[in-house]
């Protein structure tokens, strides 16, 4: 897992308990050093991403009860701030991370 020392036991926390991810965990400082990892076969690379497959590292979905994982991502912002590139950026995010179609 891609994690700082300060965030590792959180991470842990949250694979464990809601992800159901059992067994040890192993670190890197960033998404290169696990991609590496994962290349030379010391341990599984988790994220939420499919840009991580690339040459000897694939990609597999994570799946708990049958059900493939699904992060839901939502975007707030004050009414008053409204403006075109507020706008913008909303449209651009539902474009890019909406899988209801």
């Amino acid at each position: 897992m891609v994690a700082l020392p300060k965030q590792q036991e959180a991470e842990c926390e949250f694979y464990r308990r809601i992800l159901g991810v059992t067994g040890s965990f192993l670190f890197a400082q960033s998404a290169e050093e696990a991609r590496l990892m994962a290349a030379a076969g010391s341990g599984y690379w988790l994220t939420e991403t499919t840009c991580a497959a690339s040459g000897s590292v694939k990609a597999v979905p994570l799946f708990k009860n049958g059900k493939r994982l699904a992060k839901k991502y939502y975007l707030f912002w004050k009414t008053e701030n409204t403006n075109g590139q507020i706008q913008n950026f909303a449209n651009l995010l539902l474009t890019n991370f909406n899988t209801d179609s």
